[in-house]
């Protein structure tokens, strides 16, 4: 896809800063729309190698998703892929993915969980910090019953798809 880098982030093998189809394509734009020309262009597509990944989701009040959203932004770099999206209508929040050849290490998983409120009392947590494993749910009341707030995935996320 043709977003910036306020949607998508991540590095090429030889550490180059890329967003997207765009590292693949000409540098040509619409001197208008700024839309990369990639509708003529020539690739090879090969499976990324990059087995660590984040899955992460937060519905969060409308006042401070984007705010989330613009924070979460500012991790991306450390990722070969990652994309923060915001969404929603009637609950509104945002979805951030990431992977990589390894784990980026414990502090910048701890500067997600923080973000994501996820350091609070009443959150549950799994993690095997050795296999670069986590798992984090934060359930709230909302009348009678407990619904999912925040979640958040590291390590194999196979699941999460």
């Amino acid at each position: 896809m043709h977003w910036g880098p306020e949607v998508l982030g991540g590095h090429g093998i030889d550490g180059a800063r890329s967003i997207g189809v765009n590292a693949l394509t000409s540098p040509v734009y619409c001197p208008d729309s700024k839309q990369p020309e990639l509708k003529h262009s020539a690739v090879s597509v090969q499976k990324a190698d990059l087995p660590w990944s984040l899955l992460a989701v937060a519905w969060l009040p409308d006042d401070s998703a984007l705010r989330t959203c613009a924070a979460l932004q500012s991790h991306m770099s450390q990722f070969r892929f990652a994309s923060c999206v915001p969404f929603g209508r009637e609950r509104t929040g945002v979805v951030f993915r990431a992977a990589s050849k390894r784990s980026p290490g414990e502090d910048t998983v701890q500067a997600l969980v923080r973000l994501l409120g996820l350091d609070m009392p009443g959150v549950l947590h799994y993690a095997d910090v050795a296999r670069g494993q986590r798992r984090a749910v934060q359930l709230v009341a909302q009348g009678d019953d407990r619904v999912l707030h925040t979640l958040l995935m590291t390590g194999d996320t196979a699941s999460g798809s």
